[in-house]
């Protein structure tokens, strides 16, 4: 099945895939999860309305659907048929969405929003207290749009080799890589490196929910003006490196 859409500005990730499904007439309780994945993907990757925090909220949602992908590929033993669905939980607060939505006329503040959306603290949550600052103090000839690009690129590399490699195990180990990991990870490098291409941070990661767990904590040090990241000449390589000096306190207390 192929999902077209034009897909303009939403409130949010949870607002974009509400969107997708009701566009399409997709049944919210049998979602199609590859194909509304690449195009929430798409989405994300080609959009000039994001700025720091969305990029956050919406690369959260990535992963959430990701991993539902992930484990959607496993084959079913013949002992576990009656396995939960790996989409009921994104199913329920789609359907909360949408009720919230039907009753508000497409009016939900903020508040509302995260409450549907984020029910539990996660890591993203540990976070929201960050001073939110310019992503043009650390940015050097490179746009956040530029960055998002490259990383969906990223994802896209051998993306149908590494389905199917998955599709042939019986578990999958289970993701123990939290935001805060990976910021102490990227620092620790940049301290023995001083510098780090952009896909070299990737390079060792086959998990696209891992590699979406970096780009969430490479986000989250650029709002802590931790780092700063530049591209010499037009398509030439991305470079991370780390601040001279930062005005924001030290993420570890």
């Amino acid at each position: 099945m192929s999902i077209n859409i034009k897909i303009e500005k939403f409130e949010g990730p949870m607002d974009l895939l509400y969107r997708l499904v009701e566009k399409n007439k997709l049944d919210i309780k049998d979602i199609p999860i590859a194909e509304v994945t690449e195009q929430y993907m798409d989405y994300v990757s080609s959009t000039t309305v994001l700025d720091m925090d969305n990029v956050s909220e919406f690369m959260l949602m990535a992963a959430t659907l990701i991993a539902i992908k992930s484990k959607m590929l496993l084959p079913k033993s013949n002992d576990n048929d009656n396995s939960e669905d790996p989409r009921e939980e994104l199913v329920q607060k789609l359907l909360e969405y949408k009720k919230y939505k039907e009753a508000s006329e497409g009016f939900i503040s903020r508040e509302e929003y995260s409450k549907i959306l984020y029910k539990e603290r996660n890591d993203i949550e540990k976070y929201s207290t960050i001073k939110r600052v310019s992503a043009e103090d650390v940015l050097i000839d490179i746009t956040l749009k530029d960055i998002t690009e490259a990383f969906a690129r990223i994802l896209k590399v051998n993306n149908i080799k590494i389905d199917n490699i998955r599709a042939e195990f019986k578990s999958v180990k289970k993701d123990l890589h939290t935001v805060e990991q990976k910021i102490d990870f990227i620092l620790q490098r940049l301290g023995q490196e001083k510098k780090i291409e952009f896909e070299e941070l990737f390079k060792y990661e086959t998990e696209k929910v891992e590699k979406v767990v970096t780009f969430l904590a490479l986000l989250e040090l650029i709002k802590m003006r931790k780092i700063n990241i530049r591209q010499d000449k037009m398509f030439g390589k991305i470079i991370i490196c780390e601040a001279l000096q930062s005005s924001v306190e030290a993420f570890h207390e």
